[in-house]
């Protein structure tokens, strides 16, 4: 990965993007057996709103590579994501792998789509200028 762009500030915004829903999700534990649709959908939400307002305050000091800075972050933010919630799923909670991947890594594909989207229409509007 190329130094420049990987940076401690993009670390810490990958760490939050992980633990912020992470730790909200805690109390709302207890709707997963009653309300489980419900549960998966707040935390979608709470996730897509953790990644565009972490992108967002990353942004406002990048003026230009919005595609490189979105890939790299979007390395980034998905293994900082993943690797903890391998260990806490799969060794603390005991959760099988393939439940692990198709019921909570799935929705981490939302941080790319965020940030690549995103950057792909900062790229545009710099274009048209």
């Amino acid at each position: 990965m190329n130094p420049s762009f990987v940076n401690l500030r993009l670390f810490g915004y990958g760490i939050l993007v992980w633990l912020i829903p992470f730790f909200l999700a805690i109390p709302l534990f207890q709707l997963i057996g009653t309300h489980r649709i419900v549960f998966k959908s707040v935390m979608g939400f709470l996730l897509v709103l953790t990644v565009v307002v972490f992108w967002n305050l990353y942004l406002k000091k990048i003026r230009t590579d919005f595609f490189k800075h979105s890939y790299y972050a979007s390395v980034v933010w998905l293994a900082l994501s993943i690797v903890p919630d391998l260990f806490a799923f799969l060794l603390g909670f005991k959760m099988d792998a393939v439940t692990y991947f198709t019921e909570i890594a799935i929705s981490y594909l939302a941080i790319p789509t965020i940030l690549i989207g995103s950057a792909w229409l900062l790229e545009r509007k710099l274009a048209e200028k």
